[in-house]
């Protein structure tokens, strides 16, 4: 069931998604990352949701989130979380991934 994606990946896309905001409120320090991989990694196996495992949807958010990096301007990437705003949410290239965003939005709520 699922692809496994484990702990440790799990631990990168955590931080990815988190670190900007944690640093611009300055929580850096105290932050619990393995809490976070924790929450994402309790929400990753459902029997409901296509193959029984969010895990190749959140990799593929990852993927796409850092491939709208712009060497010429800095711009864009997984910092920021950028893919959660327009233009690039509504992409084609990008359908299905609000079900990441969707599943994350809790967790970074939190």
């Amino acid at each position: 069931m699922g692809y496994g994606v484990g702990a440790s990946g799990v631990a990168l896309l955590a931080q990815g998604l988190f670190r900007r905001g944690i640093a611009e409120e300055g929580k850096a320090e105290t932050f619990d990352y393995s809490a976070v991989r924790k929450a994402v990694a309790d929400k990753l196996d459902n029997l409901d949701y296509d193959d029984g495992s969010y895990g190749p949807v959140l990799v593929r958010l990852a993927w796409h989130s850092s491939g709208t990096f712009s060497v010429f301007d800095n711009s864009g990437g997984s910092c920021g979380a950028t893919m959660r705003f327009q233009p690039e949410a509504d992409d084609p290239a990008n359908a299905g991934l609000d079900v990441a965003r969707d599943l994350l939005e809790p967790i970074k709520a939190q």
